[in-house]
């Protein structure tokens, strides 16, 4: 009662004395803001009504954009990550409305490329068969869809002969738990996937049954983004002896967020759980150092788009 009387001052002064003319609901909406950030919880958040939604609407994976996937990595950088098969942003089609202007890095030049927007069906797994029998599975996000396009991706590759698999987690900083979990279990044997403490310390243990096992040989491909939902799953994997890591060490999100829903659409997302691998560790801030260490060869990558990581992957399991 204090501070909202304390606020209602301040507003009032605004009102009758400041020279500027301000909007008063990103006045309320910037006082949430601050009400998070005071909380000392980098993932804290306050959304206000359209910002919830924008939220939940991504997870379904339909979309209207161009194609280009446009990331933020957990340090704030903002990248594109990469475009669409056969979208706009592939094609670069000229004449049309959207005009993006590139900084390329890596040759220190800035271009521009035009699309049109048009409705997409967001891709967050690809696949491909690298041999005769070790199959390839990027995952990008873990989204509600993610777990369909895992079950269909795992599908193809066996029938077109894996036996062994190569999972890419690399640039994955995470999403939904309910994803993850649902693509872990349709391949790992009986055991923890993971444990959460909450903030009464009330342990809650996440397991798999085993029924859908798969029987090959897995190598998890994990780099500096690889966070979240996508180091439980290289845990999970590792911890139960079905996989060996292979890149660089990971990043080290070991909390877990979750949604409270306001009565006029609002919403807020802060930390309210600390999750352990099923040999128990704790990796917020740490990461998981992977089995076997490969840096990523950047330039051999630009050159001819050598991938050492994934020919390390390879050379493993064909070994």
């Amino acid at each position: 009662a204090e501070i909202i009387a304390k606020a209602n001052t301040i507003a009032s002064y605004l009102q009758q004395y400041s020279i500027y003319d301000y909007d008063e609901t990103a006045l309320r909406e910037g006082m949430l803001d601050g009400l998070m950030d005071a909380t000392g919880d980098k993932y804290a958040e306050y959304y206000n009504a359209e910002e919830l939604a924008a939220v939940f609407n991504d997870y379904d994976g339909n979309f209207y954009g161009i194609g280009a996937l446009i990331k933020q990595n957990l340090d704030g950088e903002v990248y594109i990550s990469g475009v669409y098969e056969d979208s706009p942003a592939e094609k670069s089609e000229k004449g049309t409305e959207v005009v993006i202007t590139v900084y390329r890095a890596s040759t220190d030049e800035t271009i521009e490329c035009r699309a049109v927007r048009d409705k997409l069906k967001k891709i967050d797994v690809e696949y491909r068969m690298l041999t005769d029998d070790i199959g390839y599975i990027q995952i990008k996000d873990f989204d509600d869809i993610a777990i369909d396009q895992f079950t269909d991706a795992l599908a193809t590759l066996k029938v077109l002969g894996m036996k062994d698999m190569v999972i890419d987690l690399r640039g994955n900083t995470g999403g939904l738990l309910r994803a993850a979990l649902g693509i872990i279990r349709q391949i790992m044997c009986k055991g923890v996937i993971f444990s959460t403490e909450d903030s009464a310390g009330e342990k809650t243990l996440f397991e798999c049954d085993g029924t859908k096992e798969f029987q090959g040989r897995i190598v998890i491909l994990t780099d500096g983004y690889t966070a979240s939902a996508s180091e439980i799953m290289t845990a999970a994997l590792r911890d139960n002896g079905m996989a060996v890591s292979i890149g660089t060490n990971t990043y080290g999100k070991g909390l877990v967020q979750d949604f409270f829903y306001l009565s006029d659409g609002s919403g807020i997302k802060f930390t309210t759980d600390q999750y352990f691998t099923p040999n128990g560790e704790a990796i917020n801030g740490v990461g998981i150092a992977p089995d076997i260490e490969v840096e990523f060869d950047y330039d051999a990558y630009m050159e001819d788009g050598t991938d050492n990581q994934l020919d390390a992957a390879i050379e493993y399991l064909e070994k």
